[in-house]
């Protein structure tokens, strides 16, 4: 009898052929920073810019044993070391096996027999981490399942005991391989199936993981944005593993370029995964959370904050096989804490701010120039906008809510209440509030919404919360305010967008003015001069409260007090309009608005609000 008939092997499928793929190169702001004994060989990891791979094979087997994390042993004894390579590769046994002469002896009871169905094996070692999942199990079936879905299948994982884990396992399931059965496996039972059918590794941690089976990953999750532009600075919801001992600091510089903190622990997979495909620059400490890279866009980029006594070059093959710029900053290791590589460490400031330039083009650190000196402030350090916005639902809990200028829904998505959404043109993957009980969305410019329809009568009642982020000129943002303040009642809050640029030329009217120059950093913004509401609201309507916050990137107005009935801004509308839209020297308003307003701190400005009766 032939060894492949012993082994109970009875087909084997080529499901993708041996070639090899290029990654994108790394850089290591602060090399010089790692442990020696780290340091050679990750250098030379990460100079192997090719990753050739043999074929991956789909194997039938007759009567295989399942043991321990996926453990595969053939009818007629073999252990399929693959199964367990990154267990071996530690110098560990295999669980449920005892190490006797050149092999292993199962110490594990009888084990239970199931037959019938092709069971496909998706239980490969350290399951339990998302990351592992990811790479390892969900793009193996992605892979794998339509082209064995003619047959009578059933998938094989582990038995999840962790609440979020065995939600994010579900819904992958439901992505991947919906309709089709699964089998839960205990580590400490021992399973002989009938039909089992093992796929050689399509992830061999940390350098390779198999194109066909990454790409069918993204085609199962990823709407590719248009035009991505978020950068996600990725926070854990507790601190665990290699905690970053200085993330306030951290999030302060990263406040300054833009960045929005992002939790993905709270999301479900496939909100994980449009959120990073529409990132321009990932940044977060090196750990599970960053192998939502596999969702991200090309030619977008990642900053990698690791500590000093851990070089693991398994985000960069994912990210470089991407083409993703991968830089990567070093910080110093708190020894004695905990075992490499969850050391808590801290990172340098100025490292991160060197890093964070090679990730979005901008020189770092850099100066204003002098011409635009005495018309700029620095920029914005406070929550970003979306974080306040989100803050602001959860402290002040509207029943009503509606939004001008929604775009792709990404701030429309936080409402947890009935909500009206207002845009001329939405994105054609525009989000919607999960939890809301009603949603109506309006195509159509912000004057013909409010010479059509009746928000309150819409919504049943006056409006609680209103976030205002159309068009952005000052004569279109003033009517939205007129509008919505119509629908509104004394206890209503307005949110106003983009009334805090960072200078004069991001101010302009002109969007293409904007877009021409200025400091290289802040290429391409543009807030039109909406900031003039700082100088109309106070002048004429001095009964509302109207308090400034330092939301990155542009900032956010609060406005209270609110009343429906008065008709002073309406009244004086056109008067308003023809004294602000050109006035005779718009430099000397800008400078004296700038001058004049007080900027709170956003978390001093939500504590307030959560203290309001």
């Amino acid at each position: 009898m032939s060894l492949r008939l012993e082994a109970g092997l009875t087909t084997l499928h080529e499901l993708a052929p041996p070639g090899a793929y290029e990654r994108r190169g790394a850089t290591v702001v602060n090399p010089g920073d790692l442990y020696p004994a780290f340091r050679g060989p990750y250098l030379e990891d990460l100079a192997k810019l090719e990753q050739p791979y043999g074929p991956t094979l789909g194997l039938l087997l007759s009567d295989a044993l399942v043991i321990g994390q996926g453990s595969v042993v053939t009818r007629n004894g073999l252990l399929i070391r693959e199964s367990c390579r990154a267990i071996l590769e530690q110098s560990r046994t295999p669980p449920g096996l005892r190490p006797v002469g050149p092999g292993w002896i199962c110490e594990l009871p009888e084990p239970v027999h199931r037959e019938g169905r092709i069971s496909i094996l998706a239980k490969a070692p350290w399951w339990r981490n998302y990351g592992h999942w990811l790479v390892d199990s969900a793009a193996l079936l992605a892979l794998v399942v339509d082209r064995l879905r003619g047959n009578d299948i059933q998938i094989v994982v582990g038995k999840q005991i962790a609440p979020a884990m065995r939600r994010v396992v579900a819904e992958t399931l439901g992505i991947v391989a919906p309709g089709i059965p699964v089998v839960e496996h205990d580590d400490s039972e021992p399973v002989m199936f009938s039909r089992l059918y093992y796929v050689t590794p399509t992830s061999v941690s940390p350098l390779f993981k198999l194109p066909e089976a990454v790409r069918a990953l993204r085609g199962k999750l990823v709407t590719e944005a248009p035009r991505p532009a978020r950068r996600l600075y990725v926070q854990r919801d507790a601190q665990g593993p290699r905690t970053l001992l200085n993330e306030p600091d951290v999030l302060r510089v990263a406040a300054s370029y833009g960045f929005e903190v992002v939790r993905p622990e709270r999301l479900g997979l496939r909100e994980q995964a449009q959120l990073f495909s529409e990132a321009a620059v990932v940044m977060g400490v090196k750990g599970a959370g960053l192998t939502n890279l596999v969702f991200a866009p090309r030619d977008s980029a990642a900053v990698v904050l690791s500590p000093s006594n851990w070089a693991d070059s398994f985000f960069w093959d994912l990210a470089g096989q991407l083409g993703i710029t991968y830089v990567e900053v070093v910080g110093e290791a708190v020894d004695g804490v905990a075992e490499p590589p969850n050391s808590p460490f801290t990172i340098d400031l100025a490292r991160l701010d060197e890093a964070l330039a090679r990730a979005t083009g901008r020189a770092p650190a850099m100066p204003v120039p002098r011409s635009e000196e005495a018309s700029s402030r620095p920029e914005h350090a406070g929550l970003f906008y979306r974080d306040c916005l989100r803050s602001l639902h959860q402290i002040l809990r509207p029943d009503t809510y509606l939004e001008i200028g929604c775009l792709d829904g990404e701030t429309l998505a936080l409402a947890e209440c009935a909500a009206i959404g207002i845009d001329a043109q939405f994105q054609p993957t525009i989000r919607v509030p999960s939890r809301a009980p009603a949603i109506l969305l309006y195509q159509m410019p912000s004057d013909a919404f409010f010479q059509r329809f009746d928000p309150a009568a819409l919504l049943g009642r006056g409006i609680d919360l209103a976030f205002i982020d159309g068009m952005h000129l000052v004569e279109n943002a003033l009517r939205d305010f007129i509008n919505v303040e119509r629908s509104c009642h004394p206890g209503s809050v307005v949110v106003l967008h983009d009334c805090l640029p960072l200078n004069q030329r991001m101010a302009s009217r002109d969007r293409a003015d904007a877009e021409r120059g200025g400091p290289a950093q802040f290429s391409g913004w543009w807030t039109g001069d909406v900031w003039k509401l700082l100088a109309i609201l106070p002048r004429y309507r001095p009964d509302l409260s109207v308090r400034a916050c330092d939301a990155p990137p542009t900032g956010l107005v609060v406005v209270q007090n609110l009343n429906p009935d008065d008709r002073t801004l309406n009244d004086a509308y056109e008067a308003i309009v023809a004294e602000f839209r050109d006035p005779a020297d718009e430099g000397r308003l800008f400078k004296d608005v700038l001058a004049r307003i007080e900027i709170m701190e956003t978390t001093a400005l939500l504590q307030t609000l959560g203290n309001r009766p």
